[in-house]
């Protein structure tokens, strides 16, 4: 890991996150990959349809600009979702 970098934070219905925000900390970086990761208060992990679509958004742009979006881990209460194990990404 070369650097953990919190890119949003949000109330509990929603954060909003853009893919310049995120990809730009990725290029300060110099990463080749990265890996996003964000919490649901409620709990549960389960991926909501806008956690997959902004998944599916932030992989079209990384790959854009040749970075890899290795995973989208959501993390609940106990346990965690890898969008990627998914099928997501």
């Amino acid at each position: 890991m070369i650097r953990h970098v919190t890119i949003s934070s949000g109330g509990l219905a929603s954060a909003g996150i853009y893919p310049r925000e995120l990809l730009r900390e990725a290029i300060k970086a110099n990463a080749a990959a990265f890996v996003l990761a964000h919490n649901h208060p409620s709990g549960d992990p389960k991926p909501s349809p806008d956690d997959i679509a902004t998944t599916k958004a932030l992989q079209k742009a990384a790959d854009l600009i040749g970075i890899e979006l290795v995973d989208h881990i959501i993390v609940g209460h106990g346990s965690c979702v890898s969008l990627k194990e998914l099928g997501c990404l």
